[in-house]
């Protein structure tokens, strides 16, 4: 068998010789993908279409039968037993040499949700850095840029290759529950710039972006993890505004794209994950899109309590898109895939279909060299995780990121005042002022009230009538819970009322009243000590407002 095996090798025999076909693919890496597409079965096409869940850091028999069973094209990285940078790396890097004993081995995709600010999987080991909002506020597309290489580089070190990162929705709808501050921005402009910048970082660092959610989730109000969002837009006003940006983006930047889970009802009654009419009319042949196209989780509520997985799988197939995107146990996978082969041979999926997406998918394996990945140093992955250059940039972000919103007083930053009262549930945010303001003497007086994260009404009276024996009060909050406060302190008509936002910038949107707001898009500590540090005039403020909070 021994002679017979190393015959094949030297003379390029092709079969069903193991060792063979894995040189030819990974060592010849000229090898084209109609070559590659020949020699899969059914099964292993199939498998190509989708990307299944790990959850755990245990690397052992049961995850590695299962996906030799599935053959994927690729994993997403979940859970929180892999929020360690170096865990993820140990993972991938077993996970990533399993194709090579596969009869036909092409790499898969490891993938990651990598947004910045509240969408971080990696949390630990690495920088993590604000969400999209504050690159917006910052308006200066080189350091998107940079955010985006910087972001990019920290997953080659954990060895993944895919980031469900830029978020290019434009966020019209200040209540929009799902996106909001994942947005950067409320304008197309803005929202372009920076995406774009965003996405060419992680592509430079060889991290495949994928662009989200076409065609676009920011006029919902609800999450579509857990409801259905319906939008009754006219579908010329949709195809001028919300779908534009995924229409113009630059095609080298946007090799790939995942969709929203939301019904278009003036375009379609399907949601746009499942509908030809958008993705395949629309998206493939008005805008000439050949790239990826990836579901979002079908496990999502919007889409599996309204149909059952099969009917999501099919219909989600026939309307175009190339990738399943799933969440679901291995064993449901595996029940999915075997639906989807029955589906093709009795022709409701044709193979010519079939082969169009999994070519697809080979392509941008090739074109992100997956097929000849080159293993990093464990030097230069820690400079890349959390090296000196990688802390500077994000503590560089955080500070410029802290915009006024709006100052009808024009009291910021903060000028000399006779008292000051400092209200948060943030204890760094009030040390770092308090400590700031009479280091600077700013103020001769100054109180500091900590509130706890869950407020009840008590504490917002008690801020009111305390507030009253202040000239100016900073409170820093960032979530409903808050509004009350706020309402309470804006009775006070010739107070320096100050709001910081550490959470939310829309939430003080339903407050009337005078007061000065500035927001930080995050609550990671750097944002909170820069935005103390800012009110003290510390720091100038720089960046600008990338969304329209209040009407007036």
């Amino acid at each position: 068998m021994k002679r017979l095996l190393t015959a094949a090798v030297l003379f390029g025999l092709t079969g069903y010789l193991f060792g063979g076909q894995s040189l030819k693919i990974e060592k010849r890496a000229k090898v084209s993908v109609e070559t590659i597409l020949k020699r899969m079965t059914l099964r292993e096409k199939i498998g190509q279409l989708f990307i299944v869940p790990v959850f755990s850091s245990d690397t052992g028999n049961r995850l590695t039968r299962y996906l030799r069973l599935l053959k994927p094209g690729g994993i997403i990285i979940l859970g929180t037993e892999l929020e360690n940078a170096y865990t993820v790396k140990r993972v991938c890097d077993r996970i990533s040499t399993l194709h090579r004993r596969w009869r036909v081995p092409v790499p898969m995709f490891t993938s990651i949700n990598q947004e910045g600010g509240s969408v971080n999987r990696l949390r630990k080991n690495t920088v993590l850095f604000p969400g999209a909002m504050a690159l917006g506020a910052i308006g200066d597309p080189h350091m998107s840029y940079k955010v985006g290489l910087a972001i990019g580089r920290q997953l080659r070190a954990a060895g993944l290759n895919m980031n469900y990162a830029p978020v290019l929705d434009i966020n019209t709808n200040p209540l929009n529950q799902v996106i909001g501050y994942r947005s950067f921005s409320d304008r197309y402009p803005t929202v372009m710039q920076c995406a774009s910048a965003f996405a060419r970082g992680m592509k430079e660092a060889g991290v495949i972006p994928v662009g989200k959610h076409f065609p676009g989730h920011g006029r919902t109000r609800l999450d579509s993890h857990w409801f259905f969002p319906r939008i009754k837009t006219p579908a010329a006003k949709l195809y001028g505004s919300d779908f534009r940006i995924f229409k113009e983006f630059p095609r080298e930047l946007l090799p790939s794209v995942m969709t929203a889970h939301v019904l278009y009802r003036t375009i379609d009654n399907l949601p746009a994950t499942l509908s030809r009419n958008i993705i395949t009319e629309y998206f493939r042949k008005q805008c000439g899109y050949d790239g990826v196209i990836m579901t979002d989780d079908i496990f999502m509520s919007a889409l599996s309590r309204q149909y059952s997985y099969s009917t999501i799988v099919r219909k989600a197939l026939n309307a175009g898109n190339d990738i399943i995107s799933t969440s679901l146990p291995y064993r449901i996978n595996n029940k999915l895939i075997r639906y989807i082969e029955k589906l093709v041979s009795r022709g409701v999926i044709t193979h010519k279909r079939l082969n169009s997406s999994v070519s697809r998918i080979l392509r941008l394996k090739r074109e992100y060299g997956l097929f000849r990945r080159q293993a990093i140093n464990i030097q230069q992955s820690r400079r890349w995780l959390h090296g000196k250059e990688v802390r500077s940039l994000a503590a560089t972000i955080f500070r410029r990121a802290v915009t006024i919103m709006r100052d009808p007083g024009k009291i910021l930053p903060l000028k000399k005042v006779r008292s000051v009262l400092i209200v948060s549930y943030k204890n760094a945010f009030s040390r770092r002022l308090r400590r700031l303001l009479l280091k600077r003497r700013l103020a001769r007086i100054v109180r500091t009230l900590w509130i706890p994260f869950t407020r009840r009404k008590t504490h917002a009276w008690r801020v009111y009538r305390l507030a009253a024996r202040y000239e100016t009060v900073v409170y820093g909050g960032g979530d409903k819970q808050d509004l009350r406060a706020l309402r309470l302190l804006s009775r006070y008509r010739k107070k320096n009322i100050i709001v910081v936002s550490f959470i939310d910038p829309y939430w003080p949107r339903q407050v009337k009243g005078n007061f000065s707001y500035v927001a930080t898009f995050s609550w990671f500590t750097q944002a909170v000590l820069a935005a103390a540090s800012k009110i003290a005039g510390v720091y100038p403020f720089t960046a600008k407002p990338p969304v329209s909070v209040f009407s007036n």
